[in-house]
């Protein structure tokens, strides 16, 4: 238990490190393509208001690990299929970033227990899904691109009286803090569940009763997943980045601000009113692509929204499936 518990443990920091890692440039992506931050500013900021988010968001998917100790024989197998799930959703969030695609990691952890649950027999699948809001991340981009599109339509016309240099830099300004409030959802919303399964294996491996998860999280667990969030965050790259913000569409300060705002509103009422989860990943796409209503053709590249698209789609499948491969060996062994 011991050993399989260390694993774990390594998997869940392994996947909080990719977790930032593969989102800061989502976060970031509006700000760096309108040169509101540098790069290793917009890095610093985003790190430390992820950290920050991530000491505080947890609770939000806690109904989601109770149904794993809830499952008939979990006790001998959770630790097993927590491993299988880190690897398995870990593998798919860090492969898509090195093709600078989006992702949301809720997508591949979730992904990851139904894949890795369905091999140890745990046919509790569609409750999962069900307890994991996914209905909530599916409709959350498609709320958030109306939104940007309503504000765009309303705000832009606004704006059109105003002196460009200063109305830029105002913009900028305020993209800024734009990216330390998103960056703060973020880790609130991000940390909370690998901190939840850690929290699930923790009990496993101790056989302390489900009242431990569910009313005393260690303060520890929290910790150490908001450093990795925060590492992942800060040593970070532009590859997702460039993709949102470049390739995708075509950013001015004005519309940077507008998209941003939008996805952190949508973010901040997601962790702290509904506390569910959120996908930032595509929040941001979306809230991208709400803005660039009554632009040029050509300002959206529909080759790359199709991969994006394919990425929102395919995710939770692949992460499943990458799970359940990885589950199978460990099943075999365990019997």
């Amino acid at each position: 238990m011991e050993a399989a518990f260390a694993v774990a443990l390594a998997l869940g920091v392994a996947f909080a490190f990719i977790n930032g890692f593969h989102d800061t440039g989502v976060a970031v992506g509006n700000a760096l393509a309108t040169r509101a931050l540098t790069r290793r500013a917009a890095f610093a900021l985003a790190a430390v208001f992820n950290f920050a988010g991530a000491l505080i968001g947890q609770g939000i998917v806690d109904r989601l690990v109770m149904r794993l100790l809830d499952a008939p024989h979990a006790d001998a197998s959770i630790l097993l299929i927590i491993i299988a799930a880190l690897a398995g959703g870990g593998l798919v969030n860090l492969g898509t970033y090195f093709l600078g695609l989006p992702i949301a990691s809720t997508h591949c952890l979730v992904g990851g227990m139904i894949g890795a649950g369905f091999v140890f027999g745990i046919t509790r699948a569609q409750s999962l899904f069900v307890d994991a809001n996914l209905p909530r991340l599916l409709f959350g981009p498609l709320a958030a691109f109306l939104l940007a599109l309503l504000v765009t339509l309303v705000v832009l016309p606004l704006l059109r009286a105003q002196a460009p240099k200063p109305l830029f830099r105002f913009m900028r300004q305020s993209d800024s803090v734009l990216v330390a409030a998103l960056s703060f959802a973020h880790g609130a919303q991000d940390s909370q569940k690998i901190g939840a399964v850690l929290a699930v294996a923790l009990a496993a491996a101790t056989g302390r009763p489900q009242t431990m998860f569910a009313d005393n999280r260690s303060w520890w667990i929290i910790l150490v997943v908001a450093l990795a969030l925060a590492l992942g965050t800060y040593t970070s790259g532009t590859r997702v980045a460039y993709t949102m913000s470049s390739r995708l569409v075509s950013m001015d300060p004005p519309r940077a601000v507008i998209a941003d705002g939008v996805s952190t509103v949508l973010m901040y009422i997601a962790a702290f009113a509904l506390r569910v989860p959120l996908a930032m990943s595509f929040i941001v796409a979306a809230s991208n692509l709400g803005t660039q209503v009554g632009r040029r053709r050509g300002a959206v590249q529909p080759r790359v929204l199709a991969a994006v698209a394919g990425a929102w789609l395919l995710g939770l499948p692949a992460s499943a499936l990458c799970a359940a491969i990885i589950a199978w060996p460990l099943l075999v062994l365990a019997r």
